[in-house]
């Protein structure tokens, strides 16, 4: 014999059905539940006060290289460690902005050497010019 299970009449609707047409119509907002690694709440008037690498690069719209390039180079920002994680504060992220936008107003800097000098061919019958040692200064 085969089982018959007890089904709702079609009349009611399910809990989650109703609960989905509510959300849908904006007559309730949706709960806050955990993320994905059982992290914060997925409220969204929830700030994070840190960030991953990752995770501030995507919200300042630039590559994870170049944030590990502006790091290796001195001008990221500030870094924090926490149990083996690698995070940037959001006090940390509003400093380097700032920073960024007072280098943005600069004039640039004509002594600061950027890639390889040009290729110069000397002139017919001329010798080439000598090639930069680096130690000039």
């Amino acid at each position: 014999m085969s089982k018959v299970r007890n089904r709702a009449p079609a009349s009611q609707a399910s809990k989650s059905e109703t609960s989905q047409a509510a959300l849908l119509s904006g007559q309730q907002s949706a709960p806050a539940r955990a993320g994905r690694s059982g992290g914060p709440p997925l409220d969204p008037d929830f700030e994070i006060d840190a960030m991953s690498v990752p995770t501030f690069a995507r919200r300042h719209g630039i590559s994870i290289g170049t944030v590990y390039n502006m790091l290796a180079d001195g001008r990221g920002p500030p870094l924090m460690r926490l149990r083996g994680r690698v995070l940037i504060t959001r006090e940390g992220a509003a400093a380097w902005r700032r920073r960024m936008e007072r280098e943005a107003a600069q004039p640039p800097n004509p002594t600061r050497k950027r890639g390889r000098p040009p290729f110069r061919l000397a002139p017919e019958g001329q010798e080439p010019p000598p090639e930069p040692t680096g130690a000039e200064g």
